[in-house]
């Protein structure tokens, strides 16, 4: 018999504001209130559980921390370039030219901000700290953008 978990909402939501590159330009910079779910299945381990729920929401509140109140911006998004110039951060590309202050930004390793960019990004997070744990199968996380849009990603442990 395989068990799920469900982990998530409250204290795992957060607002980070960002704008992707589409169609070779810049969206216009805006924000979310991202609701945070984690699913976890596994088989149950001697003492009836597949996780510790305390560890678990310390892996995810470690994910996330980063990304709160943050503007995001992909790294590696192509004809877009990003220079550290003292305290600020400036990105050039794709039309516009952004000039933030650093301890404002958080640069993800990724192509883009989207909301699977996004949940993609948190998940590898997680799965790198969940992957010790005995009695997982697999990780699912679920990003919610907006009331009608979300995403959910998963891999296997």
């Amino acid at each position: 018999m395989t068990t799920t978990i469900t982990i998530g909402h409250g204290e795992f939501a957060f607002s980070a504001a960002h704008s992707g590159v589409h169609a070779g330009q810049f969206e216009r910079l805006h924000g979310h209130t991202y609701i945070v779910e984690l699913h976890l299945t596994g088989t149950l381990d001697k003492d009836g559980m597949i996780a510790d729920f305390a560890a678990v929401k310390g892996t995810l509140r470690a994910a996330l921390a980063p990304l709160r109140k943050r503007t995001l911006f992909a790294s590696d998004t192509p004809g877009v370039t990003i220079e550290h110039a003292g305290s600020q951060v400036v990105i050039r590309g794709a039309g516009k030219v952004y000039n933030l202050p650093a301890d404002d930004v958080m640069l993800l390793p990724t192509t883009s901000t989207s909301t699977e960019a996004i949940a993609g990004y948190l998940l590898d997070q997680i799965v790198e700290q969940l992957r010790p744990t005995s009695g997982l199968a697999e990780v699912e996380l679920q990003l919610t953008e907006s009331l009608d849009s979300s995403v959910r990603v998963k891999a296997p442990l």
